[in-house]
């Protein structure tokens, strides 16, 4: 299994764009970035097209993890940050969810293999993929892990 690698279409859209791509590595289809916005962003519609409606543009508190990933028959669970967590998890066929907090905002990520002690990031807010060690994914640019889920298909 592999994932389609997705950018974020809106700023705050990291979390969108990362369920989307858990659901291309589980083979589960995902609405559009925008309808997936409107539907769990509580008070706001007209976010079709993306970047239709300015209010649109938000992240969603950790909380709604899990239900945002049970609407698509996926599980979002809390897991442990650590190298063996993640390297057990991947190693079962099941994706990372990194939510990396800076001083003022927090990002989600999709980490999607392992191979010889190199994952394979995919943060959408760049165009492709990147391999990073857990010390990297941990010690984020400006940024530090602040929690993981692990997702797995029910």
């Amino acid at each position: 299994m592999t994932i389609v690698h997705e950018k974020q279409l809106q700023d705050c859209w990291c979390w969108i764009a990362c369920f989307r791509m858990a659901g291309s590595f589980f083979g589960v289809t995902v609405p559009q970035e925008c309808a997936v916005a409107q539907q769990f962003l509580k008070g706001v519609s007209g976010c079709c097209p993306a970047g239709n409606n300015p209010a649109c543009d938000q992240t969603i508190d950790e909380g709604t993890i899990p239900a945002l990933y049970s609407s698509i028959t996926l599980v979002a669970a809390v897991m442990p940050m650590s190298d063996g967590a993640f390297r057990q998890a991947l190693g079962a066929g099941r994706l990372v969810l990194g939510m990396i907090a800076f001083p003022a905002t927090y990002h989600f990520i999709a980490i999607g293999a392992v191979n010889n002690g190199t994952y394979t990031v995919n943060d959408p807010e760049y165009d492709a993929p990147f391999p990073a060690s857990f010390g990297e994914i941990a010690n984020y640019p400006q940024g530090t892990l602040a929690n993981a889920w692990l997702i797995s298909h029910r």
